[in-house]
């Protein structure tokens, strides 16, 4: 995802996880369709040497821990927050696998609440 307006229909229309290092969202939009994801740092986590350390080390959780969980047929969000450039990666990982699980949680009550 590139587009402000995907983010924005993500922080709208999605669920979120909040963890100390980033905040992890999630939609699910078309069954079938490929797991999309962005990543945002914005200027609150420091100078362009910060905010890229942050981007390349959640583009690492990504590419190695979303993959095998990912759905298809969502989107996937990452913000990175002030913690996200200096914790220990092994933190990182272990944040990332609850905050996943958690947003399909959610995401999986939203549908059944709607269904029944």
């Amino acid at each position: 995802m590139k587009k402000r307006h995907e983010f924005l229909a993500l922080r709208d229309k999605g669920v979120k996880n909040v963890t100390k290092p980033f905040i992890l969202q999630a939609r699910k939009l078309v069954d079938g369709d490929v797991p999309r994801y962005g990543l945002t740092a914005s200027k609150k986590i420091g100078n362009a040497v910060r905010r890229n350390r942050a981007r390349r080390r959640m583009r690492a959780l990504v590419r190695h821990h979303l993959a095998p969980k990912a759905r298809d047929g969502y989107h996937y969000g990452m913000i990175a927050r002030f913690d996200m450039p200096d914790a220990p990666f092994d933190m990182l990982e272990t944040a990332f696998h609850e905050a996943i699980e958690a947003v399909h949680r959610k995401i999986d009550r939203q549908y059944s609440e709607r269904q029944d």
